[in-house]
């Protein structure tokens, strides 16, 4: 599928860039739920344009009846029709509501298997609290906490012009951030969107990795560079989708594995690693900072603490006796002297 979406970045870049997209949150509240899933891979014709490749796209939403019936009337145009497939609308008996969803695309095997445990995900029943210790006033001594491995979040990426993971979320419907609530029958954009178009609406899911490829590392980035080059740390883990750290020839573990679900990364850190620094992390789903407790690193985290999602983790994993620096990975960097 071409999309409407173009990138005039030169051709190194370009292919050092994530090509891989997957997204999908599953919400609930009461009875009501909205499941949205997209992956698909990205390539560029000659003049630029974006392909869509090897994509699979599905939507629900359990909603009132009346709500149901305006968005499968969305779904009912003849370019949903035929990009997507036909949408179906019926009764839960259980809740009373009624479920409208539309799924379709070349990957439905692979994107099938990822969307049955997408579906069969539990409601979480609460939300965990940190324990926030005092914000830390005095600079970072790198050499005292040395060796060092860092693990690196949105936080950092937004330093460097992309989307915070707060605006992905919007940009999938699936937070209303002014409203401070999730998205649920008629308050969910995306119908509307795919009803005016569907390749317009794809192209703003893979806006980010397109933006991505066309972005610079930030000052943190290089920062982290120059950290890592000088032997002072000595692993980097991130769970963002950019590469941007391939633009400074630095290794780096991805931690998201299949980005929709929160299964652990398991990590053996080295036992003369002392320190794990995290940045621009909201919440552990991976388990890292977890493993780095058990394995008795201690953790420093640099975050300015801004909201994320409604009802969601925001720093949950932090413990009263972690150091924390309430501010932004630039400042942090900024105040220790690897940026001027």
């Amino acid at each position: 599928m071409r999309l409407p979406i173009y990138s005039s970045t030169e051709e190194e870049r370009w292919n050092s860039a994530n090509h891989s997209v997957l997204w999908g949150w599953k919400r609930d509240e009461g009875a009501y739920q909205r499941v949205i899933l997209f992956k698909g891979t990205i390539d560029r014709t000659v003049d630029g344009a974006i392909q869509l490749k090897n994509w699979f796209f599905y939507y629900r939403n359990r909603c009132n009846q009346e709500d149901a019936k305006v968005i499968k009337s969305y779904f009912e145009t003849e370019e949903v029709l035929c990009n997507i497939g036909f949408p179906s609308c019926c009764l839960d008996k259980k809740s009373g509501l009624s479920i409208v969803e539309i799924y379709g695309g070349p990957d439905g095997n692979n994107g099938k298997t990822i969307l049955r445990r997408l579906l069969n995900r539990r409601k979480r029943k609460n939300i965990p609290q940190g324990e926030f210790p005092s914000p830390c006033e005095n600079a970072f001594d790198f050499e005292a906490y040395r060796p060092i491995a860092f693990y690196v979040g949105s936080g950092l990426s937004y330093e460097a012009g992309l989307m915070t993971l707060a605006e992905v979320h919007e940009r999938f419907g699936v937070d209303n951030i002014s409203k401070k609530c999730f998205t649920f029958g008629l308050e969910d954009p995306i119908p509307r969107a795919l009803n005016n178009s569907v390749k317009n609406t794809f192209a703003e899911f893979v806006s980010l990795h397109i933006n991505a490829a066309e972005k610079e590392p930030s000052k943190s980035h290089k920062a982290i560079a120059k950290i890592i080059f000088g032997s002072v740390a000595v692993r980097l883990l991130t769970d963002n989708v950019d590469n941007l750290f391939n633009q400074l020839n630095l290794e780096f573990i991805r931690t998201r594995g299949i980005g929709v679900f929160n299964d652990p990364h398991k990590i053996l850190f080295d036992r003369n690693e002392k320190t794990l620094l995290v940045g621009g992390v909201a919440a552990d789903r991976r388990s890292i900072i977890k493993q780095a407790r058990q394995q008795g690193l201690k953790i420093v985290v640099v975050n300015p603490h801004l909201p994320v999602s409604p009802n969601s983790q925001n720093l949950s994993y932090m413990k009263s006796t972690d150091i924390w620096y309430k501010m932004t990975m630039e400042d942090f960097f900024r105040s220790t002297g690897y940026i001027e």
